[in-house]
């Protein structure tokens, strides 16, 4: 069986955990989406993430499927929390880059990149 490690990172109140979530839940892993704006997303637990409606630390979940298993990890994307984001991306085997099609390339997606 195929095991990946992907990380999932932007700039922040691009989607990332809106993104994760939908993967999430498309793969059957959880029942419901939750909004990170109705302080209920799955991956943002703690209360003081809940509160700022940001993620602030990264946070991991499984995605199983038959022929392969997918560690997800939601990365912070505000830039004060960056050196949370790369702490993460040494363990990746895959890393998504999300772009806002709103806000477009902002200079923290630069630095990600």
């Amino acid at each position: 069986m195929k095991r990946l490690t992907i990380g999932i990172t932007a700039h922040v109140d691009s989607g990332k955990t809106t993104l994760s979530k939908a993967l999430l839940y498309h793969a059957g892993e959880i029942r419901r989406l939750g909004r990170v704006d109705h302080r209920d997303a799955f991956l943002d637990t703690h209360e003081i993430e809940r509160q700022r409606g940001i993620t602030i630390f990264s946070h991991q979940a499984q995605l199983h499927f038959p022929d392969a298993e997918f560690t997800l990890l939601d990365t912070p994307g505000h830039i004060d929390f960056s050196a949370e984001t790369e702490r993460t991306m040494q363990v990746l085997d895959y890393a998504i880059l999300v772009i806002s099609g709103t806000d477009g390339v902002q200079s923290h997606t630069e630095m990600l990149w």
